[in-house]
């Protein structure tokens, strides 16, 4: 969400319901959904990847931390949220004093966040970076990072070509084995990647699927 056609329409109104809904300029309503980020959040859960001490920063964060988390992790003081949509932040669970309107691609992370994050983890940000954006990213995310610390990517590795994906403001596929040899140039080490394939149910007993793909490393 960085790009100014991600930011005109991630600060706008048409974005105010995320992730319940989105209002397109056709009229139409798109419905991302709340139970797809809780899912994230449960997958990354098994794999052991939320710690249980130490802060953890969600960036382009918009309102989903208490989805991806849960309400309790993101209202306990530990968790931070960077995003620069300010009225999405504000219902995304975090505490006021942890949340951060700005630019993830431009913000000075504070001096005092070097080498102190157990967690960072970013959720269908990295399609609005173009591939310069995501390198200079992973390189300041591992500066806040403690040993030991994790970084995990959440995306899409397909990026329709449509008027969709130009008014949301996606600017570039996100590839999970890119990504990868990103975070291993960078020193990362225990990286993997895959992807999550989920069934959710809507309306009753009809099933919807849903796949998203990961990239995740230790510093």
């Amino acid at each position: 969400m960085v790009e100014s056609n991600a930011k005109s329409f991630w600060t706008s109104s048409k974005a105010f319901g995320y992730p319940a809904t989105l209002k397109l300029k056709s009229g139409d309503t798109w419905e991302p959904g709340v139970s797809q980020r809780e899912g994230i959040g449960n997958e990354m859960r098994k794999l052991g990847w939320i710690p249980a001490q130490g802060p953890i920063l969600d960036i382009g964060a918009g309102s989903c931390t208490k989805d991806i988390l849960g309400s309790d992790l993101a209202g306990n003081g530990r968790t931070w949220a960077v995003d620069f949509a300010s009225a999405l932040l504000e219902k995304g669970g975090v505490p006021k004093n942890k949340r951060i309107v700005d630019d993830v691609t431009t913000m000075r992370f504070p001096d005092e966040w070097e080498n102190q994050f157990s967690l960072v983890y970013s959720v269908l940000l990295f399609r609005y970076l173009t591939t310069e954006q995501r390198v200079s990213l992973i390189h300041k995310v591992s500066t806040i990072l403690a040993p030991g610390g994790r970084h995990t990517i959440v995306d899409f590795n397909k990026l329709q070509a449509n008027e969709i994906s130009q008014e949301l403001g996606e600017v570039e596929a996100f590839s999970t084995k890119e990504t990868a040899k990103i975070l291993e140039l960078d020193g990362f080490r225990d990286i993997k990647l895959g992807t999550w394939d989920m069934l959710f149910f809507v309306g009753g007993d009809k099933p919807a699927p849903f796949s998203v793909d990961y990239v995740s490393g230790v510093k």
